[in-house]
């Protein structure tokens, strides 16, 4: 008996330094030679501000029932992306909002994008991202809404036309300010709360979400386009006055322009 344990650790320790590593690898290398014989098996394209080089991935992907368009994602052993990386497949494209790891591969939860994010930044450039955007939180159709809410006659808690915004957190996203204009829809909602550190990881890569809260249309919204108009406010960030949609603002320094003037 003790000849054919030592030989057994021999042979363990050629790949690795126990028998529980042994049993890992043994796992991870039987699971992917077989990856890609599986029903579920996808090879999804990859849009990645943390990860910027990588350009498709396989996974395999399985519905939740009663969740709508959310899915359960495995990748391969020793691959993986992050929070608020963007999955195409199925023909639909969607955001990493939650990930945990076991022994043998990562897996992650993902939410169909919805919407488009359009913007203007203050240099009139125009930026557009993939988003999820609704009146419940992410990944549930159960829960409402946390904040902003109204209370009728009953003491009924009623959310007051709003919504959340999910998208992923980059260099453009993490500019959108607080009380920022933006059109979903045939509706225009101006930013009332903004968390970019609950989903967001040490190095800042992430999603951050947006409470948006309805507001009054303005004749010079652009609709066609999805680009709301913005006012302009001084140094000490009061308003000054609203900007027209072809106005030029170079004459005037001191005024900075969170709205449409060019694209």
């Amino acid at each position: 008996m003790g000849n054919y344990l030592d030989n057994y650790r021999k042979r363990i320790n050629q790949n690795a330094s126990d028998i529980g590593d042994s049993l890992k690898y043994r796992s991870q290398d039987y699971y992917t030679r077989k990856f890609n014989e599986n029903p579920n098996y996808r090879r999804a394209k990859v849009s990645s501000h943390e990860y910027p080089t990588i350009e498709e991935i396989d996974i395999h992907a399985t519905s939740i029932e009663r969740m709508g368009g959310i899915k359960n994602i495995i990748f391969k052993p020793n691959e993986e992306l992050g929070f608020g990386s963007y999955l195409t497949f199925d023909s639909g494209i969607w955001l990493i909002y939650d990930m945990f790891k076991n022994t043998v591969a990562t897996k992650a939860i993902v939410q169909e994008c919805n919407t488009h994010l359009k913007w203007a930044d203050e240099k009139g450039i125009t930026h557009e991202k993939p988003c999820y955007s609704g009146a419940s939180d992410l990944g549930s159709k159960a829960k409402q809404s946390r904040s902003e809410v109204a209370w009728n006659k009953y003491d009924v808690r009623l959310a007051s036309g709003q919504l959340f915004c999910y998208v992923e957190m980059d260099d453009n996203t993490s500019k959108i300010e607080i009380d920022q204009r933006l059109i979903f829809g045939d509706k225009v909602y101006k930013v009332v709360g903004y968390d970019a550190t609950t989903l967001t990881n040490m190095e800042g890569f992430g999603v951050v979400y947006f409470t948006l809260q309805i507001t009054p249309k303005r004749e010079a919204d652009d609709f066609v386009n999805g680009i709301a108009d913005n006012i302009l406010v001084d140094g000490n960030g009061d308003v000054a006055r609203l900007m027209s949609v072809s106005e030029d603002l170079t004459e005037n320094e001191n005024l900075t322009n969170w709205g449409k003037k060019g694209k």
